[in-house]
């Protein structure tokens, strides 16, 4: 029978790495796991583990996630995300079993269970308790017009380091200055601002059209499309794709291309902010 109980990182990252190589990806990158998991400034992820004797079998993460609620009080969340089980152990429920088992021994600790599954796993979250969020816009791709109006002071950078204070509203993640260093600091991601309004993005290509990828935006609507207008001069493009949930038709788009919307579910919410919580495309990217 398989013992349940919470890992070690000091004493078993060896067998997680050698787990997670052998049956789910011998592309595996210890140092993203370690950026992930352990260097969250929301917190060290909490992990269960499955044991057969002294063999690990089984790996689940439970990641630290904080939201913004009323009168900028701290939503301390969990997020239920990587899981791997050892070929030979598949379909005897140990996915399940490390996921309850780790739901149960955090529950005194935390605010709101969240997650963000593929239309694979959503069946299963279900089945054990979760709910989905109706969330009333999608994914869009848009027109920017790149002679609007601009602000009068803007500036590129390269980090996060001189981006004004977010302007964060109840229910989005909590944009500390600690977290946009951790979550942004890929070199691929670029930044731009001005006194009170930010946009953290990078450039990709859909069809062979340059598209800013948008992952995080700060400050009232009219400075940040006005940001947009900015980027799409610099990077020569006119394509953006981003999630910006309530905002998608104050943003000053040109023309919008919905996409689907995003699946997000819900357990254990004890301060009663599931309906009010707002997503970046930072928040719902599958690296998360």
């Amino acid at each position: 029978m398989l013992q349940l109980k919470t890992i070690n990182f000091d004493e078993d990252m060896p067998q997680i790495i050698e787990l997670t190589k052998g049956h789910l990806d011998d592309n595996f990158n210890e140092s993203f796991f370690l950026w992930k998991h352990l260097q969250n400034p929301f917190g060290v992820s909490f992990a269960m583990g499955a044991w057969d004797s002294d063999q690990l079998v089984g790996l689940r993460l439970f990641m630290r996630w904080e939201f913004v609620g009323s009168d900028n009080a701290v939503i301390k969340a969990i997020r239920p995300v990587d899981t791997v089980t050892h070929n030979d152990y598949r379909g005897q429920g140990v996915f399940k079993s490390l996921t309850l088992k780790g739901l149960e021994l955090n529950q005194n600790n935390n605010d709101l269970v969240f997650n963000t599954p593929n239309q694979n796993s959503l069946p299963g979250y279900l089945k054990m308790g979760w709910q989905k969020i109706a969330l009333p816009h999608t994914f869009i791709y848009a027109l920017v017009n790149p002679f609007s109006r601009k602000l009068n002071a803007v500036f590129f950078s390269k980090n996060s380091e001189h981006l004004p204070e977010a302007k964060t509203k109840i229910g989005q993640t909590f944009l500390s200055k600690d977290y946009l260093k951790w979550r942004y600091q890929d070199n691929s991601f670029r930044y731009i601002y001005s006194d009170d309004a930010f946009v953290i993005y990078k450039t990709g290509s859909l069809k062979g059209l340059k598209t800013a990828l948008v992952y995080e935006i700060s400050g009232e609507n009219d400075k940040v499309a006005s940001l947009f207008s900015s980027i799409a001069c610099k990077e020569k493009l006119i394509l953006f794709y981003g999630y910006f949930g309530s905002r998608t038709h104050d943003l000053n788009f040109k023309m919008i291309f919905k996409r689907n919307t995003p699946v997000v579910v819900w357990r254990d919410d004890k301060k009663a902010i599931h309906s009010s919580l707002q997503f970046s495309l930072g928040d719902l990217e599958g690296k998360l």
